[in-house]
């Protein structure tokens, strides 16, 4: 779906609610980042989800510290 409509938001939150739903959290991760690329309405949001993901369902505290990070730098600016 993201080659087919790689800028289509709709597209992508339809997707990421199916990746979601089937526990699917690599491709999850790959497409909140691509909402992220094409201009997320709410950049923050997308980027603490990301955090989550890394942190709650993957437990790789590695990646969720950096992603925390990428939100606290979003959020102060």
């Amino acid at each position: 779906m993201i080659e087919i409509a790689p800028k289509d938001l709709d597209a992508l939150h339809s997707l990421q609610s199916f990746l979601r739903k089937h526990k699917k959290w690599q491709d999850l991760l790959m497409a909140l980042e691509r909402e992220l690329e094409v201009g997320a309405t709410d950049r923050l949001a997308v980027l603490k989800e990301i955090a989550r993901v890394w942190e709650k369902q993957l437990r790789n505290t590695f990646e969720a510290k950096d992603a925390w990070n990428r939100v606290l730098k979003a959020h102060a600016n």
